[in-house]
């Protein structure tokens, strides 16, 4: 087991959306709300970040390259990051895919309006309030 390190994306938060508008809209709302992140574009640079850091929380669009539901299975099979809040988003037409992440363990799921309503309290909560730095 690969222990993790103190590094710069620690108690950040990952963003893991393949939609360049989304993610862009995603992270503005961050930063305005003081929170630092990152945006991740391919499962292997997930899978490689979550191996050595431990994230605030991770922001999901399960449709992140066609398969979000694997990134939700390797989070949790780890002891390591088996509790890092995951808030997963879908379009309101996937209701399946939307109950399978819930089942994996996705901490929250919302289609995508709601989610974007919903995204400031979600940080806040999920970090206790607490903001980077």
């Amino acid at each position: 087991m690969v222990e993790r390190e103190k590094t710069s994306l620690n108690r950040q938060i990952l963003i893991l959306v393949s939609d360049l508008f989304l993610s862009v809209k995603i992270g503005a709302l961050l930063k305005q709300l003081g929170y630092s992140f990152q945006v991740i574009v391919s499962e292997p640079d997930a899978l490689r970040i979550l191996q050595t850091t431990i994230p605030r929380m991770i922001i999901l669009d399960l449709n992140f390259l066609h398969d979000g539901l694997k990134i939700i299975q390797r989070v949790r099979k780890e002891k390591a990051t088996k509790d890092i809040p995951i808030f997963a988003f879908s379009r309101h037409t996937e209701k399946k895919v939307m109950k399978k992440a819930k089942s994996l363990g996705c901490t929250e799921v919302f289609s995508r309006p709601e989610f974007l309503k919903k995204l400031p309290s979600l940080v806040k909560s999920a970090s206790g309030g607490q903001k980077e730095g």
